[in-house]
């Protein structure tokens, strides 16, 4: 086999933008954000009714906190000041309370919107602020789940929320650091308590997935499996690919079921997919060496690739879900990648028009025009002239 034509960044095109899993919750108008600090680290938020209690107060954190949740993407510079602000009002509500010396405990709410702020404002931040942030985060989410079993506390956050919180924060400051695998076991212990306490409720007889609802449990659970494998796939370590593999097949096995759905499929054949462009990252590297035999190396990708394409293939003909044009995009890109290693002409070019009929297909069926990578849409559009 020579001369294989895999386009470059195929790995990150299946890739989707992260959503932030704190939805919003239908919010008035923003609140009047005073920056009055200055180096600018520090925002207030005026708060309305500060005198009516810590129910109305965490209530109106919350819209502050929505709204900055809402601004990351139209105004990021409002969005940081609406996180530093919240995040100003939260210490001050912690501080009053610990220099008031009640015996009451604080809303757990208050410490997942203060942790969850701070993680906000991390990816917001610059770089060298970012791991600070982090840890700071960590610290505020495990205070709410420390109160999260409070049956009584009216503003109560669910477990599985702040876990998969905790383990975003975590996942993140791995990868800032480099190489911290205490954070990485550490955030796949807590993702996986998260899935846990999902499953639990989407594996119910009774659970029907409500269409209005804020927090679908289900869409949470393909939230966090896109996460750790999107990790995975920025990864150059072959024993952490692995782990994180391993980890989200483990997950798959917690649905309960005869045959999984076509959204646990995707993910099935995903880990196949991280693994095999793992090892065609490395047959890139050794292309200049022709003297070197890399058969064994070529047979392991070519089994990856057959045993995603075998997954994806099942996955399609399942109840159609919201993954339909990823499923299509990946099993595009395993088909592409199969015909690259074909000698035989026609053979390979049987494998490139079924890989395009399939880019197609994502597209037909997806509501983002743009959802093929500007590569995959080169390849579309140099096999169709």
């Amino acid at each position: 086999m020579s001369g294989r034509k895999r386009p470059m960044g195929l790995k990150g095109s299946s890739a989707k933008k992260q959503k932030n899993e704190e939805e919003s919750h239908g919010v008035e108008k923003p609140k009047e954000v005073v920056d009055d600090h200055t180096d600018e680290k520090t925002a207030t938020v005026l708060l309305k009714n500060q005198s009516e209690g810590i129910s109305d107060e965490i209530a109106e954190l919350e819209e502050v906190y929505n709204n900055a949740l809402q601004s990351i993407d139209s105004d990021q510079q409002q969005a940081t000041l609406l996180f530093q602000g919240t995040i100003h009002e939260c210490d001050y509500i912690v501080k009053s309370k610990d220099n008031s010396k009640t015996l009451h405990t604080l809303p757990n709410k208050l410490y997942f919107i203060y942790g969850s702020s701070l993680f906000n404002l991390s990816q917001l931040a610059e770089p060298s602020d970012s791991a600070d942030y982090l840890k700071l985060a960590i610290e505020r989410l495990d205070q709410a789940l420390g109160d999260s079993s409070s049956e009584q506390n009216l503003h109560n956050v669910p477990q599985w929320k702040i876990l998969s919180s905790l383990g975003k924060a975590k996942l993140s400051l791995a990868k800032s650091l480099g190489e911290s695998k205490d954070y990485l076991d550490s955030a796949l212990e807590n993702l996986s308590g998260a899935i846990s306490e999902l499953f639990k409720i989407t594996n119910s007889p009774d659970y029907h997935e409500d269409p209005n609802s804020q927090d679908p449990p289900f869409e949470h659970i393909i939230l966090l499996l896109d996460m750790v494998l999107s990790f995975a796939q920025g990864s150059a370590d072959i024993d952490q690919i692995s782990l994180l593999t391993d980890w989200t097949k483990s997950q798959l096995k917690k649905y309960n079921g005869s045959d999984l759905p076509q959204e646990l499929l995707y993910f099935d054949a995903k880990c196949q997919w991280v693994l095999s462009s793992y090892y065609l990252d490395i047959l890139d590297q050794e292309e200049e060496d022709n003297e070197r035999d890399n058969s064994d190396l070529e047979n392991k990708v070519i089994s990856f690739l057959s045993s995603a394409e075998k997954t994806l293939t099942d996955a399609k003909t399942k109840p159609e879900s919201i993954l339909l044009p990823e499923i299509y995009i990946l099993l595009g890109e395993v088909l592409l990648n199969k015909g690259n290693f074909q000698d035989d002409e026609d053979i390979q070019s049987e494998y490139y028009t079924q890989s395009v009929k399939y880019f197609k297909l994502a597209q037909k069926t997806s509501e983002n025009p743009e959802i093929l990578s500007e590569h995959l849409q080169e390849f579309v559009s140099e096999w169709d002239q």
